[in-house]
Formats: structure tokens, sequence, C-alpha cells
């Protein structure tokens, strides 16, 4: 739905006022590119399978599509090497944004919290903890470990050589630019019974074409209501 016009602008309005309607034609579209590629480039079991089991198909060339993120950038490394399949070839992952420069984001952030509920000495404990890891380096730190991009951000030289040394998280984390579109995932713009767990109980029969896009995107619509009533 992000290649087709309005889908993300669909995305970012929906944050509060979620999706109930499926039928913008960027949904009716996307639902055709995932039948599409889940017919044509995924395992047969995709649908609920165990990471163990998606990874030894990918790095098997059993499927073209896995579900992953910085996490899983040292797989595609030396020390993942053991768990590749033959013919399988690293240098083929590359990191980039998705077509149209768009990048996904989760809309709340990603941080840390302080309960409304804590004592006052618990509180300033808290915050000194939030000092501490806000701290420049320690946000250098945590985006080597774990990657992310920080708009805006005054990165240092040693960051950025030892992020170097990494071409596919180099290559991840610097794909972001500052005219990136950045919007929300599909989960969060429809209502959560929906992403979990009616979206993944229909998805087998868009897969095996009981469902055309254009009928799929009707069930969710119809299982929407059915939620919001």
């Amino acid at each position: 739905m992000l290649r087709s016009r309005g889908g993300a602008e669909l995305l970012i309005g929906s944050t509060e006022d979620r999706i109930t309607d499926f039928s913008h034609p960027a949904l009716i579209g996307a639902f055709g590119e995932l039948q599409y590629l889940l017919q044509n480039a995924a395992m047969p079991n995709t649908v609920g399978a165990a990471y163990a089991d998606a990874a030894n198909s990918f790095f098997n060339l059993g499927s073209a599509i896995i579900c992953n993120g910085s996490w899983m950038v040292g797989s595609f490394g030396e020390e993942g090497a053991e768990n590749w399949g033959e013919g399988f070839n690293p240098s083929t992952i590359h990191g980039a944004v998705l077509p149209g420069n768009v990048a996904i984001a989760n809309p709340i952030g990603y941080g840390w919290w302080i309960p409304s509920t804590v004592s006052d000495d618990e509180a300033e404990l808290a915050l000194a903890f939030l000092e501490l890891m806000l701290q420049p380096e320690e946000l250098e730190f945590s985006m080597l470990t774990l990657g992310g991009h920080i708009p805006g951000f005054n990165y240092t030289a040693e960051f950025l050589q030892k992020r170097s040394e990494n071409k596919l998280l180099d290559e991840y984390i610097n794909a972001v630019d500052a005219d990136a579109k950045i919007v929300p995932a599909f989960a969060d713009a429809i209502l959560p019974s929906i992403a979990d767990p009616e979206f993944g109980k229909l998805l087998p029969k868009l897969i095996d074409g009981s469902f055309t896009p254009t009928e799929f995107a009707a069930e969710l619509t119809k299982k929407s209501a059915e939620t919001a009533s």
C-alpha cells in the first residue's frame, strides 16, 4: 500500500482513528501484492511458522522473504555463516527503506517509561537512570548494538567508523534520510483485535485464493464492524 497513491497518508492518519473500512484502493492493491508474494516467494507454511523454520528456508533459498530487523544483521555476517545453505550469498542482502522512501516506525516510540504509581524516591532514581541512558555515547552504543537512527543527531567520527565496519548495519541505519516518510506499521493503524488474531486467521484464505484481495478487504471490514459494535 505504500507504493499506492495515498497509502502512506492513510497509515499516518490512522494511529488514533483506526482503519475499519478496508476498501481504500491502496489497501486493495497492497492485499493483491501480498497475495502474489506469499503465493510465489514465501515458504508454504509461512503463516505461523517458527523463526527457526523461516530462517532455515530463507538461508537455504527456499523463500525470498523473511520478517527481520536490525537484530538479524549478525546472521548475514561471518558469525552466521554456519546456518547458510549451499548457494546462499550474503552480499545479495541489503538494508534499505521501502519503495517511495518510506520507513516504518512505532508511532509511540521506543524507550523507557516511568509508571505514575512510583514513589518520589523511585522517580528520582528513574530520572537519573534515564539521564545516563540518553547520553550521546550511550545512544551511539545502543545504535551499534540494536540498530536505529536518530534524525538530527550529531554522530561522532568514532561511531561512524565503527558502523561502517558492518556494511549491512551501515546500509540499514543510513537508509533513512531527511526526506523519508515515517509511517506507523499496518498493525498499529487497525484495531488491535484485527491485527491479532483476525488478520492472521484470514490470511491463509488470501494465500490459497479462497479470497480475492477485494473479498479479503471486505471480510476485514466486516470483522472490524463486529468488533466495534
